[in-house]
């Protein structure tokens, strides 16, 4: 069977987060798709804006993340198309 790479960092975020160690807050972030902008843009002529991960959402995942307290810390967030 094959490795996925994905799950090997999921793994390594779970073990990280497990240990505890000095408060902090470990998360894994799976951003699976294109991400909006211009480059991506340019790349995909014709691409459909609603199949890509806006900045802003990408953004305010990452601030849900930030300050949460450590008895209800999430570990684990997918960002889908």
């Amino acid at each position: 069977m094959r490795s996925n790479p994905i799950d090997g960092l999921r793994n390594l975020a779970t073990a990280l987060a497990k240990d505890g160690s000095d408060g902090i807050h470990v998360g894994h972030v799976v951003i699976d798709g294109g991400i909006a902008g211009d480059k991506v843009d340019e790349a995909i002529a014709g691409g459909c804006a609603s199949e890509k991960i806006g900045l802003d959402g990408i953004a305010q995942a990452y601030r849900f993340l930030h300050p949460q307290s450590r008895s209800g810390w999430h570990l684990k967030m997918d960002l889908p198309t």
